[in-house]
């Protein structure tokens, strides 16, 4: 099992059925294979060998496809990077893997003189990065890595229909700039500006610290032989947050990530007729797009991309294009439904909308449905460590009106997964009783990167430990009701406590902290800290504004606290843990006692 075998089928059976769409762009499956050979011997070219690490920073794109079946093909293992981190944890990420090449996109390009000093021996320039074929620019940040979308492109989620930076409730309609920025010119990150699409890459035309073209590569490289790495071979590195404020990279192999493609389609998510159209809307670093970009590879499906969310380009993409199959978070099924301009787009080609983050509010489905009828939805429940799919909520299931309280679950284990809920000893609980949910199978991690104790931690006995917290009914319907980690989940992004509260804790006026997900209704969870301010410090002190900038300049925009307390002291145990539930209690009753606190926009 490799994880090219897809595009190695789809030459021998259907050499001329377009590969991808983008941008104005169309490729064969031919013509793309070509490109990956080349692509391959471009990277071998450059000093590439078995099992070094590649690394892509860019929005969604053919050359992002293009980058994980060439690192394939040349027996390299790919570090797609989170393009919402703030430099200073993509540089460690970069570090921390001895990643040696690394591809960027003109989105990203400004970012580079400072990635150099994580030890990169070669830049690779992409190319065109936001804002490129689609009539509607998703733009690419403000500065302070804000986002591109909903909750899925460059940084703070906050609102479909943005200006710059600042919400505007979930769209306009009206063909204004859907990201942040105009995509002509607009700062990127610490007020850079974004280069213009220039091909990627004219020799002697690189952006300052760069050192080839991905052009460049794709047209003058050796064609070389596919490595054919795979079963256990590692494929590739993907970092996420660490309790204690380090990303660390989770290990996965090609047999992990075929076998998770694998399940999925034994579910039926590309059972609805006819050859696929993958409409690439989450961001392509994430495992939830390429869970099912594998599988549409392995049927030969067709993949169209846009840049990152915004519901325009999404609904040109289904309506021009004949997108059949996406994935996309609850908040951007919400955006669609909801959208004053759907009506105007023929949107009766989209045949399948596969979920996760968190379940769909009943409502929130219901408009969905009466908005994309031709549709049927399944929700997939998982985590990066399991490659990522554990269990499936599927279309019947979504369809049956009589069993709606399934909606509240994350489904039942996917036929390449065994899943269990286990109490502090390891031993399974009974149904209907809480513990952590627990899963082992052929799709769960090798462990993590050079994080052997951490590793032994999550992996116990064949079964990895998820740290969440739920429960399982009579029929095997998993219900995930808290996080023993305390992470967060915010617009589909995952946030860790301790990472927010070391950062907010360097902040002079503090003494010590808490951090805490609330419940929102627009992004699922909210970031919410509580501050105790050091003896001495003024009631005129710090302020929640000072403390959420000052965050804002060390993590992401999406980590920043959009809600901050002040309090004298945090409740805690007898050993000086603080009781985080009594936190949330305290936020829930000031919920039901008084108007709904307010988020500061980040």
């Amino acid at each position: 099992m490799y994880l090219t075998q897809g595009l190695h089928r789809s030459v021998q059976q259907h050499p001329d059925r377009p590969a991808t769409i983008c941008a104005g762009r169309t490729r064969t499956f031919a013509e793309t294979a070509d490109r990956v050979a080349r692509l391959a011997g471009g990277l071998r070219t450059l000093g590439v060998a078995e099992g070094d690490r590649v690394a892509y920073l860019g929005l969604n794109s053919d050359r992002f496809l293009e980058y994980y079946l060439a690192t394939w093909w040349a027996g390299a293992v790919v570090n797609p990077v989170n393009v919402r981190w703030a430099a200073a944890e993509i540089g460690f990420s970069l570090e921390d893997s001895g990643t040696t090449v690394l591809v960027v996109d003109d989105a990203f390009v400004s970012l580079v003189p400072e990635l150099r000093r994580s030890g990169l021996r070669t830049v690779v320039y992409a190319g065109d990065g936001a804002g490129t074929g689609w009539g509607e620019s998703t733009g690419v940040g403000t500065g302070r890595g804000e986002p591109t979308g909903v909750g899925l492109g460059r940084g703070e989620p906050t609102g479909v229909g943005l200006g710059r930076g600042e919400p505007t409730g979930v769209g306009t309609g009206r063909g204004e700039p859907t990201g942040v920025g105009t995509g002509r010119g607009e700062p990127t990150r610490a007020g850079a500006e974004r280069a213009e699409p220039s091909g990627a890459g004219v020799p002697g035309e690189y952006p300052a610290g760069v050192e080839a073209g991905w052009e460049e590569l794709a047209g003058a490289g050796p064609v070389v032989e596919d490595r054919r790495r795979g079963g256990d071979d590692l494929a590739g590195l993907w970092y996420t947050g660490g309790t204690t404020g380090f990303p660390k990279g989770v290990m996965l192999s090609h047999a992990n990530l075929l076998v998770s493609a694998y399940g999925l389609a034994a579910c039926g998510i590309f059972d609805a007729g006819g050859t696929p159209r993958y409409l690439h809307v989450a961001p392509m670093f994430h495992l939830a797009d390429l869970a099912g970009s594998i599988g549409a590879m392995l049927v030969g499906g067709t993949h169209v991309t846009v840049p990152s969310f915004a519901p325009v380009p999404v609904m040109e993409a289904v309506a021009t294009h004949g997108a059949t199959h996406t994935v996309l978070i609850p908040i951007m099924i919400q955006a669609l439904a909801d959208h004053p301009d759907l009506a105007g787009y023929d949107l009766s080609g989209l045949r399948r909308v596969i979920y996760g983050g968190s379940p769909i509010a009943q409502a929130v489905l219901e408009r969905a449905r009466r908005a994309l009828p031709s549709a049927q939805f399944l929700q997939a429940y998982g985590q990066t460590e399991l490659a990522p799919v554990a269990t499936v909520l599927g279309c019947a299931e979504h369809d049956d009106p009589g069993r709606t309280h399934l909606l509240r679950t994350g489904g039942r284990a996917a036929p390449h997964a065994e899943v269990a809920i286990v109490d502090e000893s390891g031993a399974e609980v009974p149904r209907g009783r809480t513990g952590e949910i627990v899963c082992r199978g052929g799709h769960v991690m090798l462990g993590y990167w050079q994080r052997p104790e951490e590793t032994a931690a999550a992996l116990r006995d064949g079964w990895m430990h998820t740290g969440d917290v739920g429960r399982m009914d009579d029929e095997g319907y998993v219900e995930v009701l808290d996080r023993l980690k305390d992470m967060i989940v915010t617009g589909g992004e995952n946030v860790y406590s301790t990472e927010v509260e070391n950062a907010v804790a360097t902040h002079p006026d503090v003494a010590t902290c808490a951090v805490v997900g609330l419940p929102d209704e627009t992004w699922g969870e909210r970031v919410h800290a509580v501050v105790v301010l050091r003896d001495g410090v003024p009631a005129t002190g710090a302020t929640a504004q000072e403390i959420r900038e000052h965050v804002r300049g060390r993590l992401a925009g999406y980590k920043t606290p959009r809600t901050v307390e002040f309090t004298d002291a945090l409740p805690a145990t007898p050993t000086g843990k603080v009781l985080k539930r009594e936190l949330r209690a305290r936020a829930a009753e000031r919920a039901r006692s008084g108007p709904a606190e307010q988020p500061t926009p980040a």
